[in-house]
């Protein structure tokens, strides 16, 4: 009898401090966790110019045959690794007018910072849309610089393989 006693009171104990401890964890303030963004679009007026805006950014996930050809292909953004997203889509209009993105000028570019690596500034008459993406080693910025309407140049920052700061400027 004694034996049955501890028994039950072990149980008991036991099933207690489990209820205890779902109290304390239902408590607790759940934390917030990071949206899972596959594009961005956004508009407004530029600050400098009073230049009308709209960009348009969509990223699609990497399916299986696209991990295949990652193998082979020069993706910004990845230091080995097989990237999570690839840009599919692209598109500005400034003033209502879309400017043209050919896919070669995106279609290098992997796993966005979305949606806080995609915004536009000027310098001077010229406007440059921004593109963060990839971390770490692999980390790049891509501006494309935007004169007359058209897209003019692409600049791309990134690492060399000496861990130092580079910029290629590419023109349209």
């Amino acid at each position: 009898m004694a034996a049955t006693l501890v028994r039950l009171n072990k149980a008991l104990l036991g099933g207690l401090a489990c209820f205890a401890w779902m109290g304390a964890a239902m408590s607790q303030t759940p934390a917030e966790l990071p949206a899972d963004y596959d594009s961005v679009q956004m508009s407004g007026k530029l600050r400098n110019s009073g230049t009308s805006f709209s960009v348009y950014l969509k990223c699609i996930p990497v399916n299986q045959a696209t991990k295949e050809a990652a193998a082979s292909v020069k993706y910004l953004g990845t230091d080995g690794a097989v990237p999570n997203c690839v840009v599919d889509s692209m598109s500005l209009t400034l003033n209502g007018r879309p400017i043209q993105f050919p896919a070669k000028t995106y279609a290098d570019l992997v796993d966005v910072t979305l949606p806080r690596g995609v915004y536009l500034t000027t310098r001077g008459n010229t406007v440059v849309l921004h593109v963060f993406g990839g971390d770490g080693a692999g980390a790049y910025k891509v501006r494309y610089l935007i004169e007359r309407q058209r897209l003019a140049a692409r600049e791309i920052e990134k690492l060399n393989e000496k861990g130092e700061s580079q910029v290629i400027k590419q023109t349209f």
